[in-house]
């Protein structure tokens, strides 16, 4: 055989496709694609693949990818070189190619896999890629995932931080510049905002933010705390009362919700909300009135809501205790606030921040050993337990005089626990697979959400152009919302879940011609996904998530 033949090549390890000329195809030629003792895939046009073929002592024809197929099921465990086609979209190769190197790395398959796409489809990731260098697609070193938020990170447009939103929310991990980023982006709509985190993450901290940045930041900001108001008095307190409308209701009171005016209201712990005040709440984010109790007519509130939980409220949808229908009304711009552990490379600078606070300026700054002391602990309570102990230090040894010791003595009080070392085999094992368990929510809360909103999205007939658009608006937002979802393949645990949620933002990418083209076949294509592979996804990655809990 003779002749160069123009591939991308994908080492594990390295940074994405990088473009390469391939010499005449040879077993010397596969054998130095394969150096180097780590999985590497080559993409190649499909007009090429037959001179592949014409070694079979060297390569094995896996035929067509199927859909629904990952490659990891389809290409690892091979002794010779495996070969596919069927690649259609760029973004999907990316994502598939990125999954099966994780997955050959944590298999210990070290093979090469070629992939065959057409020639329209390798001239634009050619254009995408370098000589050797970085790729300009979406691409990760596929032996070490980024987390979520650092992909996130990199593809949301940064904007320029106010000054007093770096101070309020401190942080330069990705989690917390994408929180920031989240923030400024709420502050310009008017929708309801869910923010969710684990107790002590900086929830009423983001809240503020929003309103603070918002055009509402004259206007008063009203937190209420859920879970601190008797259920029996929460919709007095909220909507008002008027005279003598129960035992002891001498006066008139105006409400909450009212009196946050044209402001912020901030439902704080909204997991706590009993099912009837979770209708009434629903009921007045859909009307904008409220109705006090004792009162007979309706009254208008024009207040922007910000809720917030540290509770799981997914699983509390699931388990029938919060109202699916407030959830998603709830969720139209989520912004989930990071626990510290997942950043643990800020607790310093927090660190820091606090004592800075807590002293009032007049103390030394804290010695580099107990900031190391510090980052090495996972703080389940978040940076308010981190503010907490500070203070106690402050409080028992004064601004200056003490070290690691005195720290580890405060921490082993009752109450308190001694910093973990850094983790063992065994407990990194745990951690993966805790962290595995919470993307799989995600990603099933994420094919709820893609359900319901698409559900009536499709049931409202988009036989208009302005109906149309916005149902292809909706069928975009959550493809997307898949695909940041898969790129991080290992947290799928298995290779079932990310082959299945695959298919399905396939299936939604399908769709966004046929919007524009044929809203009958768009409408008859949503029905088809809804009842295959969509359902088929959730169950996957609920069966994932039941393997874990049993392993955890």
């Amino acid at each position: 055989m003779s002749g160069a033949v123009r591939a991308l090549v994908w080492r594990a390890g390295a940074e994405g496709l990088v473009r390469s000329e391939l010499p005449p195809i040879s077993a010397a030629a596969l054998s130095g694609l394969r150096e180097g003792g780590l999985p590497a895939v080559c993409v190649v046009a499909e007009g090429d693949l037959q001179r592949f073929c014409e070694l079979p002592e060297e390569v094995v024809d896996c035929g067509r990818k199927p859909r629904g197929r990952g490659l990891a099921a389809l290409l690892l465990g091979h002794d010779r070189v495996p070969l596919l086609r069927g690649y259609r979209h760029p973004g999907q190769l990316v994502r598939g190619t990125r999954a099966l190197l994780a997955h050959a790395l944590g298999r210990d398959d070290r093979n090469l896999y070629l992939l065959g796409v057409p020639e329209a489809l390798l001239a634009r990731l050619w254009e995408r890629s370098s000589w050797g260098g970085r790729a300009t697609a979406a691409s990760a070193p596929a032996s070490a995932p980024e987390s979520a938020w650092a992909a996130l990170s990199q593809l949301l447009e940064v904007e320029e931080v106010p000054a007093a939103l770096a101070r309020r929310y401190l942080g330069d991990a990705p989690e917390a510049r994408v929180v920031r980023q989240l923030v400024l982006r709420a502050a310009r709509t008017d929708h309801p905002v869910l923010v969710l985190g684990e107790t002590g993450t900086g929830k009423e901290v983001v809240a503020r933010a929003i309103h603070d940045l918002g055009p509402r930041k004259t206007e008063p900001f009203t937190p209420v705390n859920c879970g601190a108001i008797p259920p029996d008095l929460l919709e007095s307190e909220l909507f008002g009362h008027e005279p003598e409308s129960f035992t002891g209701a001498r006066r008139r009171k105006e409400g909450l919700w009212r009196a946050a005016g044209h402001g912020t209201l901030f439902l704080d712990e909204i997991g706590e909300l009993p099912p009837m005040q979770q209708v009434k709440i629903l009921r007045a984010l859909e009307a904008g009135t409220v109705r006090p109790v004792g009162g007979e007519a309706e009254v208008p509130v024009r207040a922007r809501v910000v809720a917030a939980t540290n509770r799981d409220v997914l699983a509390m949808v699931r388990a029938g205790r919060f109202r699916e229908d407030l959830y998603y009304r709830l969720r139209l711009f989520l912004i989930p606030t990071p626990p510290l552990r997942d950043h643990a490379a800020d607790v310093p600078l927090l660190a820091q921040a606090f004592w800075h606070e807590l002293t009032g300026g007049e103390g030394k700054p804290l010695p580099r050993p107990l900031l190391a002391e510090l980052a090495g602990y996972r703080w389940p309570g978040n940076a308010r337990e981190l503010k907490a102990i500070l203070a106690n230090l402050y409080v028992l040894f004064g601004a200056r005089g003490f070290g690691v010791p005195h720290l580890r003595a405060v921490l082993r009080v009752p109450g308190g626990e001694a910093p973990a070392a850094r983790t063992d085999a065994e407990a990194e094992i745990r951690l993966h697979r805790a962290e595995c368990l919470r993307h799989l929510r995600r990603v099933e809360e994420a094919l709820r959400a893609c359900d319901v909103t698409l559900r009536s999205a499709f049931a409202a007939a988009p036989d208009d152009s302005a109906a149309a658009a916005a149902t292809r608006a909706a069928v975009a937002q959550r493809a997307e919302e898949l695909r940041l979802l898969m790129l991080h393949p290992l947290l799928f645990h298995g290779e079932e879940p990310f082959a299945s949620l695959d298919h399905v933002e396939e299936g939604l990418r399908e769709l966004l011609p046929l919007l524009d083209q044929d809203l009958v076949a768009a409408r008859r294509g949503w029905q088809r996904l809804q009842a295959g592979p969509l359902e088929e996804a959730r169950l996957a990655v609920v069966r994932e998530a039941e393997r874990l809990l049993a392993r955890l």
